[in-house]
């Protein structure tokens, strides 16, 4: 419109002078060209009044418009603004608040008036120390003319909150700073968190590092520290390779992929020995435990490492100790194989002439002296029997097992059978029960089979009612055997002592024996990686029991 102004005041100056120039021509009368010009010039003015119009009109609408779209846009930013988690505050450069969200009025507990145009200090008089931190956090912003980035805490309602703090300046048209935004969002779960893990980290037993996929150290523990006999700082930064022993880092790197393309939780080089290398430059063989960390940004990898120095120490000294004992036991069993089969032959002698005594002599000796010569042959042949025990007990330790699908019913169907040959066993009870196969060496556990029920007879044979039950199932793995019967029984205060070699909780004169049978029970059944043991009441019989896992 202001472009027509100059039109305006220049057409009623045309108008005039054709109105006058027709006047001098003749062409109308005086009267006719002032009605002509008076027409024309307030049609002229009406015309440039609808246009003027229109135009305002036109630029109300725009204007319009662009105060709807300016308040739609303010709505839309401080809803994004109030529905953020972080707290976010505009301050000027006297540090006055002059914008904030939502959470930032929760957190200081005021309305919008009561903060608006107020500095901390203003709200919060009772904690200078607090707000001259925050506010010297702002002047390195707004002199730095930067974005920075602190971490820094508040006493609120609650307790003290932890706030990881962006803060960057913002610059007017000609580019000079007018104030200051802070975003600060709220990390005391994430601390939390962090300081626990830090303080399970410096607890563990183990020096604990973790390594990104460059293989750059990243974290350490105190324990780590102490056995390695760097600093934290020293290691911070570093490749992981300054661990390890210099032979070993070409080879690493590859290792150190592996793990990476395929993370799982593993001991790392099963099977191998594993060095590491202190600062001094000192090997020693550690053990060391794989743990992949995966967070949103990449996967780390935390090495748990012990030093087993005095454990291998330990190893080998055992290792030795194993190898003398084995080499004393292996000696002992050859003497002791060499010996009773060396004494066979006088006891035979000693029997032999004995009887023969008998015969010769018995007429013309009394009977002290037959006493004295049935005591002599008795004992001889007592000793016969102990060394075939001996010999028995010496044999399983030293002969190979020859292991297959072993059938205890048939076993003890055999016993019973040279049981029932004999008038003596006639007022026996048996009652067996079905039982599973056995994976084992079929002759050594006949002599276990043979033993426990033997023993189950002669300890029966003073009870009044003389049952014996054997059976067999399956339970957790294993196959178990059991022996019951109702014999004097033993107590329980000595169950340790009855698979010890010559241990015997009976007197001779009461059962016979030689306190082996039960020691070579026990080395049969330990040498198939089995179980033995036994459950007894006095006076009510005793149930004898091993096991052998189930092949």
């Amino acid at each position: 419109a202001r472009r027509l102004i100059p039109f305006i005041i220049i057409l009623p100056v045309i108008l005039g002078w054709i109105r006058l120039y027709g006047e001098k021509q003749g062409y109308y009368s005086e009267s006719t060209g002032v009605a002509g010009f008076v027409v024309v010039v307030i049609l002229s003015f009406f015309l440039f009044i609808l246009f003027t119009a229109g135009k305002l009109k036109k630029a109300e609408l725009i204007r319009i418009n662009y105060e709807n779209d300016l308040i739609e846009n303010e709505a839309k930013l401080k809803a994004i603004l109030d529905n953020s988690p972080s707290a976010i505050y505009l301050k000027d450069l006297n540090n006055r608040f002059i914008l904030v969200n939502k959470t930032t009025l929760q957190n200081h507990g005021v309305t919008e008036n009561e903060i608006i145009g107020k500095t901390l200090s203003d709200l919060f008089p009772g904690n200078p120390d607090a707000v001259k931190g925050y506010e010297a956090n702002d002047r390195k912003v707004i002199e730095s003319g930067e974005a920075l980035e602190f971490e820094e805490s508040a006493e609120l309602a609650d307790g003290t909150h932890t706030y990881l703090s962006q803060k960057f300046p913002l610059r007017d048209y000609n580019g000079n700073i007018y104030a200051m935004c802070g975003v600060s969002t709220d990390i005391t779960y994430r601390k939390n968190a962090a300081d626990k893990i830090v303080a399970i980290l410096e607890a563990a037993p183990d020096a604990v590092v973790i390594v990104g996929k460059d293989g750059i150290i990243q974290v350490v523990n105190k324990q780590t520290e102490k056995l390695f006999g760097f600093k934290r700082s020293e290691l911070i930064g570093q490749k992981v390779e300054i661990l390890i022993p210099a032979e070993l880092h070409s080879r690493h790197g590859g290792h150190r992929d592996n793990f990476f393309n395929d993370h799982s939780v593993r001991p790392m080089g099963s099977g191998l020995e594993l060095f590491a290398v202190k600062k001094s430059g000192e090997k020693f063989p550690v053990e060391i435990s794989l743990s992949p960390i995966e967070n949103n940004e990449e996967i780390l990898v935390s090495a748990a490492i012990r030093d087993i120095s005095e454990r291998k120490a330990k190893d080998e000294k055992l290792k030795k100790l194993n190898v003398m004992l084995t080499e004393s036991n292996n000696e002992l069993e050859s003497f002791s194989y060499s010996v009773s089969h060396d004494l066979r032959a006088p006891l035979r002698h000693i029997i032999g002439f004995g009887e023969k005594l008998r015969r010769i002599a018995a007429p013309k000796m009394s009977d002290e002296e037959q006493r004295l010569l049935n005591r002599i042959t008795g004992s001889a042949d007592k000793m016969g029997k102990l060394i075939d025990d001996l010999l028995m007990f010496s044999r399983v330790g030293r002969t190979g097992l020859s292991k297959a699908e072993t059938d205890l019913n048939k076993i003890v169907d055999e016993f019973l059978t040279e049981m029932s040959n004999s008038e003596k066993y006639a007022d026996y009870v048996f009652e067996v029960k079905e039982i599973p196969r056995f994976y084992a060496d079929p002759l050594q556990i006949k002599i276990v089979l043979d033993n426990l029920l033997g023993n189950a007879v002669k300890y029966s044979g003073k009870s009044e009612i003389k049952k014996i039950e054997v059976g067999g199932f399956t339970k957790d793995g294993e196959n178990i055997f059991y022996v019951k019967d109702s014999g004097c029984g033993f107590d329980m205060e000595y169950k340790d002592k009855l698979f010890g070699v010559f241990q015997r909780l009976h007197r001779d004169d009461e059962y016979e024996g030689t306190g082996i049978g039960l020691a070579t029970v026990r080395r049969i059944i330990s040498r198939h990686g089995g179980k033995v043991w036994a459950e007894s009441v006095p006076g009510k019989g005793s149930e004898f029991c091993f096991s052998l896992p189930v092949v």
